[in-house]
């Protein structure tokens, strides 16, 4: 690299050295960094590039899971992301059929992508548009889902024909009605008991006006929760203090 057009630009101010330029050493960026930083000391990496690759603690040679899929690092492949990183399904996909991927076009895998899982073998790979790609993943069979809790086949069925099925948080399905009742449960379980409260200025046991929550809106009086105040002698309040 010829350093000669960059010295008008990297002069020390005190001493007129030149500031020589080279390439970061952690080996992902090819970025162009000082020899040396403000200080005149040597520089080998970029702002915060000393703990990429194998110098990062959380190194998994080369290898890591987003979203349940894999990805591989390959900074020079023609398909890696801007961090360096590929998609292992469409490598594969790639390399296998000898194709390449178009930017109207996605991989589709047949035993579908789940937690802890993702099968992307060439024979579990197609590729498709993506409209079509959308239509696969709206149309898949529903027919053998059985609700975790009371064990039915029978659900909501939409407009559109196609069942309406929930999930837990461990990715079970849930019919409808036992949805309704895990989502009717954690509500209530929310609400608290409003009962017995008693204003602190004027004595009132009810206040005006309800919370986001639906409940009602109960303030405190600077602050202290033992001293409960309704709604308007809260305004009240809030208006002479702002005065």
């Amino acid at each position: 690299m010829d350093s000669n057009r960059f010295s008008h630009l990297y002069l020390c101010s005190k001493c007129r050295d030149q500031n020589v330029i080279k390439q970061c050493e952690c080996g992902f960026c090819n970025e162009i960094i000082f020899v040396r930083d403000n200080h005149r000391r040597k520089r080998k990496y970029a702002h915060n590039h000393h703990a990429f690759g194998p110098n990062n603690p959380n190194w998994n040679n080369g290898v890591r899971y987003t979203r349940n899929y894999r990805y591989l690092l390959m900074p020079d492949y023609p398909r890696a992301q801007k961090d360096g990183y590929v998609a292992e399904h469409i490598y594969v996909y790639q390399e296998y059929n000898r194709v390449c991927i178009l930017p109207w076009a996605e991989v589709h895998h047949i035993d579908p992508v789940r937690e802890g899982w993702c099968n992307n073998m060439p024979w579990n790979l197609i590729g498709v548009m993506k409209s079509e790609h959308r239509t696969i993943d709206r149309t898949k069979n529903l027919d053998d889902n059985i609700c975790i809790n009371c064990k039915s086949h029978d659900t909501y069925i939409k407009k559109n024909g196609r069942p309406m099925w929930y999930y837990d948080k461990d990715d079970n399905p849930l019919c409808d009605k036992c949805y309704d009742k895990s989502r009717w449960v954690k509500k209530n379980r929310k609400k608290k008991d409003y009962s017995g409260i008693v204003c602190y200025i004027c004595g009132a046991d009810s206040t005006t006006g309800l919370s986001r929550h639906g409940s009602p809106r109960w303030d405190h009086l600077n602050g202290d929760k033992n001293k409960p105040v309704c709604n308007k002698c809260y305004k009240k309040e809030y208006r002479k203090n702002k005065k």
